[in-house]
Parts: C-alpha cells; structure tokens; sequence
C-alpha cells in the first residue's frame, strides 16, 4: 500500500498497523519520512516503490476536494513523493474532513509549486505571468526557506479567483508544468477513485469518482447558487439525485439516504443547494 502524509493519513497509519497486529498481511511505501517512521512504530513493513510491481492502493489526504473529486494536495510538502506513490498504484482513496469540501479548487487558499531553487526567479516570474502570486515557503519560525525531501522549495500560489471547473484547473495545470524548473504541483487532477468524508459525529459518506457532478449557476442574487447534480445509476443512465444533503462546507453534498434513493426521470429535475 502506499501510505500518505498529513493528518487523516497519520490516523489511517494507525489503525493499519492494528489491523497488521491482528494480523493482516500488508507492506507500505510512504510518501514521506514522517509517514516512514510512522509506519515503523506502527509495526508496518516498508519496501521500497516497485519492489513488488503495482500498489494495490494509496490511501492519503488532501487539503482541498472538489465536487468532481479533483484535488488539491502538498500543504504538508510531500506533493513529488504523494504524486509518484498514486501514479504507481491501482487505486487511491482520499480521506477527507468535511472541512475540505469546497465549490472550487482554490477556495480554502493556495496551490503549492515544487521548484528547483535555481529556477526560482525563473518560476516566480512565468508564475506571476499567469495571473498568480507565488510566495515562497518558510519553515515554522519563518527565518529560513521550506526545503523539500528533494531538496527543492515550495512556491505558494494564490489564485486571482477559484477555478470555476475542471477544464480550467486543467489549463492551469498544464501552463505551471511547462515552465521550466517547475518539478510539480499540488493540483491532483482525476487521480482519486474514491473519496471518503468523515464528520463529527462518526458519519462517513463515500463519494467515487464521477457519482458527483455539479453544475452551479446563479440564482436569486450572488449569495445563492442552484445547483443540479445527477448520479450515475448501475445500469448507466444519469437520473437527478435528491435535494436532501448534509452541509459540508459551503457545499450541500447529498446525504447517505439521498444516496440510496432511487429517483424517476420524469418531472423536473431535483437539485443540490450551494452557499454563495
């Protein structure tokens, strides 16, 4: 399994070194020397990526999940390592508060660049070219730069806006990877199969990917967005999903029972509500 960073990851470390201890046969690739030495108090062995062909799975965080399950990763600065782990597995799961769910890529704050530190100037400068304001990553106190475990820094980019979709987040994927000393981003794009949202009060609710698609536009004024958001039924067809849902943020996800609710087709479709 390839084992990730962060905070939901950690408490996932946990727990699997105590299924292992039950007896569960499992070995991990992490993502990061702290969820490497992690995994070693855990009890969990660690190979090396590769030793044993494809992962079975990668289960890591995110700090920003949109509703097409594109993400937002590396605030922890782990992003190169979490990206080659999920690229070599068969699957990755996000664990997620409900916290991290948000409209758009964007919302909750910046997107992390890795950045060879000759390129620095370089980077910073294409960066700003595309509307962006990158600011480079202190350690905790502030007085000296945020290395890397590739010994690279991190440029913190703010967007003007959020990303309104998908093809946007895409676009800008794409310029930021093509500017030269750029080593990767924190845009997680289609990467995540399944993405599991833990609450305060122990509920989990399961999103796979593409179950969830949701189309804003404004309604009454720019404080309330309608939203429509259609689900794909086992036989294939797209069938409206129910207007009852669980605040999540500034978005309203369907609830667990709206989930299991199969809707007709005829008549007006039912929709989801955002917060503006």
């Amino acid at each position: 399994m390839g084992l990730g960073s962060g905070r939901a990851a950690s408490v996932f470390i946990a727990k699997l070194g105590a299924r292992r201890r039950e007896g569960l046969r499992v070995s991990g690739v992490p993502t990061s020397q702290a969820s490497a030495d992690q995994a070693r108090l855990a009890g969990i062995p660690i190979v090396e990526l590769g030793a044993g062909g494809l992962l079975d799975l990668t289960v890591d965080g995110a700090d920003e999940v949109a509703p097409n399950l594109d993400l937002v990763k590396g605030w922890g600065g782990a992003l190169v390592h979490e990206r080659i782990v999920a690229a070599a597995s068969a699957s990755q799961v996000i664990l997620v508060g409900e916290d991290k769910l948000v409209r758009a890529l964007g919302e909750r704050g910046r997107v992390p660049v890795e950045v060879i530190p000759l390129a620095e100037w370089l980077a910073t400068r294409a960066l700003k070219a595309l509307g962006l304001v990158p600011t480079r990553r202190t350690d905790v106190d502030g007085s000296r730069p945020f290395i890397t475990e590739n010994g690279n820094l991190i440029l913190d980019c703010a967007l003007p806006e959020p990303l309104p979709d998908g093809n946007a987040a895409r676009e800008l994927q794409r310029a930021m990877r093509a500017i030269v000393g750029v080593v990767d981003t924190g845009l997680f794009l289609g990467t995540a199969d399944r993405v599991l949202v833990g609450h305060p009060d122990g509920r989990v609710d399961t999103f796979p990917a593409g179950a969830l698609k949701v189309h804003a536009s404004r309604r009454r004024g720019p404080a309330q967005r309608r939203c429509t958001s259609l689900v794909r039924r086992r036989h294939g067809s797209l069938q409206p999903r129910a207007k009852r849902s669980v605040r999540a943020g500034n978005l309203w996800w369907p609830s667990p029972a709206a989930r299991r609710r199969e809707i007709p087709t005829s008549g007006s479709p039912r929709s989801l509500w955002c917060r503006g």
